[in-house]
C-alpha cells in the first residue's frame, strides 16, 4: 500500500492484516529445557498452520473531540 494516498475506510474490510504466531511456536522442548528457535526459521513457524490470521472486520471511531477510549473485546488500533 502506497503511504501516499488517499483511502477509504472500507478499503481495508476484509483485508488480512497480520498473522498472530502462539509463543510456544518459537520454542523446541530439548530434555528438561526449551530453546528459542534459530532467526531462520521464522518464516517456518509464519508459515505452519498454528499462527490466527487478523482479518478487519470493522472499523471503530471514538465520537468527534474525544482522544481516547476503551473498546471491550476487541483488538483496536487508533485512527488518526
Amino acid at each position: 500500500m502506497d503511504p501516499e494516498a488517499d483511502y477509504a475506510l472500507t478499503d481495508f474490510i476484509g483485508q488480512d492484516v497480520l498473522k498472530v504466531i502462539p509463543n510456544d511456536s518459537f520454542y523446541v522442548e530439548e530434555g528438561p529445557i526449551f530453546r528459542e528457535i534459530a532467526p531462520t526459521r521464522y518464516e517456518d513457524v509464519y508459515n505452519e498452520d498454528a499462527g490466527k490470521t487478523l482479518t478487519v472486520t470493522g472499523i471503530l471511531r471514538l465520537k468527534e473531540g474525544e482522544e481516547s477510549g476503551i473498546f471491550d473485546e476487541a483488538l483496536c488500533i487508533p485512527v488518526p
